[in-house]
């Protein structure tokens, strides 16, 4: 083989290696996949919080179209007020708990949507989603102890991956739908369309349903899509007839 064929095959691989290079740095350009994932670990004695809550920053200064957050505390209002400045351009819900209300108290004329979640157990969550591909979790709290004191050994997690993301959007929007007022239907709905439109707050007040079976009505429709008849009720764990009819006569319709 002459010296400019090899010349020209190796040059072949090159551009191919080159290619291939590439096309993987724009998938993951693309698709918001990083190969390397930040961790941060905050604690007493260590200087790191400030680089954790000044990510926390960037990540809602940068968002274009969404963020939604869910956290347990809410002491620490600057990272509330700056999703406040984005809401007019981004959608800005949070989850957190009837505790705080107070703390967004003056924030209620600004674009951000809030809701408090209240059901047996503790929101313990600790995450922000932003533009369906940016993930910051862990246990670092949103609280003035958090930043101003340092005190709790804590860590933080920011990943870019859309997959990973969907995840965290899954259950925000599972724990969004729980957190939201009784629904407000009208009479023009049938009893089915009620069922898969009830909120958590529209079955815990019936008698025998409680938190527990509220949930597992919830989790039931979600893991199914939505219920095909009313008595598709019948297989959740813990509902009998006798609750089902409880169940949608508090939706205003009756057992059929």
């Amino acid at each position: 083989m002459s010296t400019n064929k090899k010349w020209s095959m190796l040059m072949r691989v090159v551009l191919a290696l080159v290619l291939v290079g590439v096309g993987v740095a724009g998938g993951y350009y693309l698709w918001g996949r990083s190969p390397v994932p930040q961790a941060f670990f905050v604690g007493p004695g260590r200087d790191e919080v400030i680089p954790v809550r000044d990510e926390i920053l960037n990540l809602i200064s940068s968002a274009q179209h969404e963020v939604l957050v869910v956290q347990m505390e809410a002491g620490d209002i600057e990272l509330f007020e700056a999703l406040a400045s984005v809401s007019g351009d981004a959608s800005v819900r949070v989850i957190t708990t009837p505790e705080n209300a107070t703390q967004f108290s003056q924030l209620q004329e600004t674009g951000l949507e809030i809701e408090h979640l209240e059901t047996l157990g503790v929101l313990h969550h600790k995450f922000i989603v932003v533009d369906d591909k940016r993930v910051l979790t862990g246990s670092y709290n949103w609280s003035r102890n958090a930043y101003e004191d340092n005190y709790n050994w804590d860590n933080a997690v920011l990943v870019t991956n859309r997959a990973v993301a969907e995840s965290f959007q899954l259950e925000f929007e599972y724990l969004w739908d729980l957190a939201r007022p009784p629904t407000t239907g009208g009479d023009e709905m049938s009893c089915l369309e009620r069922l898969n439109a009830a909120r958590f707050a529209d079955l815990v007040p019936v008698k025998g349903i409680g938190d527990i079976l509220a949930l597992r009505i919830l989790e039931y429709r979600k893991t199914s899509g939505s219920f095909a008849t009313v008595d598709g009720l019948l297989q959740v764990n813990g509902i009998g007839p006798v609750l089902r009819s409880a169940i949608l006569e508090k939706l205003g319709c009756s057992a059929p």
